[in-house]
């Protein structure tokens, strides 16, 4: 028997399941006639003969048709293709059968290691592509032999930095690639890379001593001769705005682009759209002065003016007050603001002129005079003047301020520089679309015609998924809300005996709940920030019964297959808040061109970024699993439709009596 709330809930249920089944929208004959792609994938295809564990799926075959039809016709397809679709065969297949000069954007560096060093591998034998792959990161990810042989002279940051020195020289002499997550011993995060590699403001280019060996070089002369490149976002649209600026490509032509992860492109590219200054960068810039002329020897005397630079950095600093994010409105109103960002000025524009006298002397000090010119500028349009189609915010640290201008949208500048040239284009991701025509996704990327398809997961969520959503919760904004939840989901934890991922749209409510959870002791709790996170998620795999404490890195981009996960936990609907300085003003762009900036942004962001949370659930097709979500909106306000509808057809209750009995039922069948 069901309460009126249980078939409030499952009043789509039925109609939701038939549309994710997986079931043909023509005939797999068809399909497999006109498509060497799908009848490759087919169950009688050689990845079938070849690959253990294959398995055919129709999706799989209609996604790799129309990536296939979109090279040879240089057009644009949106797919989004949920987990266990098979999407990474479906796009390799075909541009590696298709001739064509590709590349492969991803938008984690994870998922860029394991297309290149699994995928690709495997697909290329089986295809039996005579295809050359490489793979490019961007200069941070390599190691500069300038640098390196300037390491004496250079300043590091922690004592354990002169025994990674010893063992970056020992590896320096053997390898072939320079890649530093390659180093045994030193995570790439380690604090002795920001030292011992480049950007593109910091290398020295063809003037370098070390350019025929350089790492960089080397790896991108690998590139412009592959047919398939495998690179990340980040290269990709730092390549785009490069082109933009004058400068020369890093990435090769290419007739075809395919954006894995694709959800990612519009807050990644407007990232590389902008103007940016930070205080880091000129600290950085003062540390290097003093490296230049230890190698260049100019006679120049540096320590005035830096030390000038590093004084008015310091009362700049202190401007901005606490540790916060704001529109940079609030800081230009300010005279203290504007009078401290004057006097940086003028500190840099003394140091200019000294680098300027010393730059005849060598290559390293010509190169701090351009950053210290390039620096200046971008500071300098900072000075509240604005400009409609930017957000101009800061973000401020004990020691540090952020300047950032941030475009409102990236649609313009991304069709001019890529929808207005004959290109084929993929964008896929498991979460893509807020509603079936993809309108949303189209508008913030600047997509005008485009094949839009959308294949569904074909899980059996029906029979081995449950949305519980309790009843009784208050609203998030509710002072008790934290301990209501505790209450909520601790008969849901002992039900599931851990094995849970909780997931917070904020750190402050984490916190709170990760105290009450463990006032009572009941299971093993992993907060996110006690460890990194792949180790974190080794040790939610390892301990059993764990349950896990998250925010947004943990929402997407995390793989946990089989018995260790089987309860997922949404505190809240993930609305963007709108008192962000960059929403706020997005926001208010909206509004003002005739939007409505709830339906047009807030709403189909929280969308998608719900279905990257509960797409952690069922990631195979024997996971089973409950996916509860705390926030009482959901089913009492009239958007909350639009939530329910885009999660995967599960049943849905709110009697945690059935939550108890379906984890009851899965444990007497043996499953965990």
């Amino acid at each position: 028997m069901t309460t009126p709330d249980d078939r409030e809930l499952a009043a789509s249920t039925d109609a939701s399941t038939a549309s994710a089944s997986g079931s043909p929208d023509e005939s797999l004959e068809s399909l497999l006639e006109r498509s060497e792609s799908a009848r490759m994938l087919s169950a009688d295809g050689p990845f079938a003969r070849e690959f253990d564990g294959f398995r055919a799926r129709y999706a799989q075959q209609a996604m790799a048709e129309r990536v296939e039809h979109a090279i040879a016709n240089r057009r644009t397809l949106v797919a989004e293709s949920g987990t266990g679709t098979g999407k990474t065969f479906a796009y390799l297949v075909p541009a590696l059968l298709s001739g064509s000069k590709v590349i492969v954007s991803t938008g984690t560096r994870h998922l860029q290691d394991q297309l290149y060093h699994k995928d690709l591998p495997a697909v290329r034998r089986i295809v039996g592509a005579p295809a050359r792959v490489e793979r490019l990161k961007g200069r941070a990810n390599y190691l500069c032999l300038h640098r390196l042989e300037q390491a004496d002279t250079l300043l590091f940051r922690e004592a354990r930095d002169a025994a990674d020195l010893a063992r970056v020289r020992d590896w320096s002499k053997r390898t072939a690639s320079g890649d530093i997550s390659e180093v045994p011993g030193i995570g790439d995060d380690a604090s002795i890379w920001s030292t011992l590699t480049t950007s593109a403001d910091t290398c020295l280019g063809s003037r370098c001593e070390f350019v025929q060996e350089c790492f960089v070089y080397k790896a991108r002369r690998k590139a412009l001769a592959a047919d398939v490149v495998v690179v990340n976002h980040h290269l990709f649209f730092s390549d785009i705005a490069l082109k933009d600026e004058g400068f020369g490509e890093v990435l090769p032509g290419y007739d075809c682009v395919i954006f894995d992860e694709a959800h990612l492109v519009p807050e990644i590219a407007a990232q590389f759209f902008g103007v940016s200054f930070s205080t880091s960068q000129l600290r950085t810039l003062c540390r290097d002065v003093a490296v230049a002329e230890a190698s260049d020897a100019s006679g120049v005397d540096f320590a005035v003016p830096v030390r000038e630079v590093e004084k008015a950095l310091n009362e700049f600093v202190l401007t901005a007050g606490a540790e916060r994010r704001g529109e940079l409105v609030e800081l230009t109103a300010t005279p203290a603001f504007n009078a401290a960002r004057d006097t940086v000025l003028d500190a840099m524009a003394a140091l200019g002129q000294a680098l300027e006298r010393g730059a005849a002397a060598g290559e390293n000090l010509e190169l701090a005079h351009q950053r210290c010119a390039d620096i200046a500028a971008a500071l300098g349009q900072f000075d509240g003047s604005g400009d409609d189609s930017m957000v101009f915010w800061y973000e401020s640290g004990k020691r540090s301020l952020r300047l950032q201008a941030t475009p409102i949208s990236v649609s313009g500048v991304l069709s001019d520089h890529l929808f207005s040239q004959p290109l084929a284009m993929v964008f896929t991701s498991a979460t893509l679309c807020a509603e079936g025509s993809g309108a949303h996704f189209r508008r913030d990327v600047g997509i005008g015609d485009a094949d839009v398809r959308i294949w569904h997961s074909p899980y059996d969520y029906a029979s081995r998924g449950l949305l519980y959503v309790p009843e009784g919760m208050p609203d998030p904004a509710d002072e008790g809300f934290a301990a209501a939840m505790l209450e909520s989901i601790l008969p849901v934890l002992r039900a599931s005996r851990g094995r849970a991922f909780v997931l917070f749209t904020s750190y402050r409510v984490m916190h709170k709940v990760g105290e009450l959870l463990a006032a009572r002791g009941e299971f093993p709790l992993l907060t996110q920030g006690d460890e990194p996170k792949q180790q974190l998620v080794e040790s939610f795999r390892n301990t059993g019964r764990a349950v896990l404490l998250g925010t947004a890195s943990f929402w997407e981009g995390v793989d946990v297959k089989g018995a260790a996960l089987v309860c997922v936990i949404i505190d809240k609907l993930p609305f963007s808040s709108p008192f962000d300085p960059v929403n706020r003003a997005r926001l208010r762009h909206i509004e003002t061109h005739g939007g409505n900036a709830f339906t047009d942004y807030l709403l189909p962001r929280a969308v998608l970024t719900l279905k990257q949370g509960a797409g952690r659930l069922i990631r195979d097709e024997d996971d089973y699993g409950v996916l509860m979500i705390c926030d009482p909106r959901i089913v009492s306000r009239g958007y909350g439709r639009v939530f329910l509808d885009a999660l995967p057809p599960m049943r849905r209750t709110r009697r945690g009596q059935l939550v108890e009995r379906f984890f009851a039922h899965f444990d007497a069948q043996g499953t965990t």
